[in-house]
């Protein structure tokens, strides 16, 4: 009998299939070949965590994992540690939606041959093999695919990106899983770039969390290419906002004209006009003073995003910057006098000076958090 023999009688109720191979001692995965394929239908999630050597998943236990995937019409959603040719040949007729690939070298390629009907991606970018690292002339297109998650552990992988065109991409995640050992960013800030002049997608939400990665400028480079989005959620170390950052956020009309957005030119003089919802995550890893951000640049960049925008709206123009409607400020620090004494003068300065924007619908949250210490206060 098969490990999943005794199971398969059961196969029609299966909703989540964990399948994990990495220590099955040469025991047979499926049932004998000549049985019926199993019916399920209601099978909706597959997590797949092969084995290193895929020469110990015998070739019948492919097929009839092609087998499974055919008939499991309701099944939407993948996770795989990697993509090899046999499970090409699995996945030759799928419904996928919803797929993510961890610890796996394999990059992009052919995810979206593979996967036609794919909307949403979750993606490990280690480091290619020559063999596996698709040409950079290649053109990696889709247009169903709405959200994307990318995290970068091998600046050698970043160059993929350019490959990209995403023209219904509307939400992006950029983990960097990375030291900032590496002083050249240029592959990575070309890439994006690429990706997004060739796309021009309708952005609205990204999430970035760069560490010691990326610095102020850079960050502002890359959010100046997202003209139509309303939710941002940044997470970098304590020094990013001293260099310029929320200066470049903060909204300050000119006496004599608004800075205006044209959606149809996505064009705008002052820095995502769209914004409604704002993160801020800022990790502290020095208990020296002179990386501390300033308290007043912060609560004027937030108050300047609230109190202009109030007079777009008393004068009826569409084409100034939106009001922003909700705030995140996570604080992580290590138990340091200076740091502790600034995130909690920080959340009550901040309470105080937003009190009058609240009865205007505005709300925010501030988390603060050191070790074994966990602190959040919402209004």
């Amino acid at each position: 009998m098969s490990v999943l023999g005794l199971l398969f009688h059961a196969a029609k109720r299966w909703e989540h299939v964990d399948l994990d191979i990495n220590n099955r001692q040469g025991l047979d995965i499926f049932p004998d070949s000549r049985a019926a394929s199993p019916n399920c239908s209601l099978l909706k999630s597959l997590n797949l965590s092969l084995s290193a050597n895929f020469w110990d998943f015998r070739a019948r236990d492919w097929l009839r994992l092609g087998s499974l995937v055919k008939n499991a019409t309701s099944l939407r959603n993948l996770a795989s540690s990697d993509l090899d040719y046999n499970i090409e040949m699995s996945f030759e007729e799928n419904r996928i939606t919803s797929l993510q690939l961890y610890d796996d070298d394999y990059g992009l390629k052919d995810v979206f041959r593979l996967f036609p009907h794919l909307q949403h991606l979750d993606i490990t970018l280690g480091r290619p093999s020559d063999s596996k690292c698709p040409k950079l002339s290649s053109e990696l297109r889709s247009a169903a695919l709405k959200s994307l998650i990318v995290r970068i552990a091998s600046w050698r992988s970043t160059p993929l990106l350019s490959s990209l065109r995403l023209p219904s991409l509307d939400s992006l995640e950029l983990l960097i899983q990375l030291d900032g050992s590496v002083r050249d960013k240029k592959p990575l800030m070309s890439s994006l770039e690429t990706m997004f002049r060739q796309s021009s997608p309708p952005l609205q939400s990204f999430k970035i969390d760069s560490g010691h990665s990326l610095t102020s400028l850079q960050l502002l480079d890359i959010l100046s290419w997202m003209p139509s989005l309303t939710d941002l959620s940044i997470h970098v170390i304590s020094t990013v906002l001293r260099e310029g950052f929320l200066a470049q956020l903060t909204y300050i009309p000119d006496s004599k004209s608004l800075p205006t957005y044209d959606p149809e030119k996505s064009t705008s003089s002052v820095l995502l006009p769209r914004l409604k919802n704002l993160e801020i995550g800022i990790n502290f890893e020095t208990d020296v003073g002179r990386f501390i951000p300033d308290m007043d640049s912060v609560i004027a960049m937030i108050e300047s995003r609230i109190v202009y925008s109030s007079l777009a709206d008393e004068i009826h123009d569409d084409s100034l910057v939106d009001k922003l409607s909700h705030l995140t400020f996570l604080i992580l620090y290590f138990p340091y006098h200076s740091e502790r004494a600034w995130a909690e003068e920080f959340r009550t300065t901040l309470k105080k000076r937003l009190r009058e924007h609240m009865n205007q619908g505005f709300t925010y949250t501030v988390t603060t958090k050191q070790t074994r210490v966990f602190c959040t206060e919402r209004l």
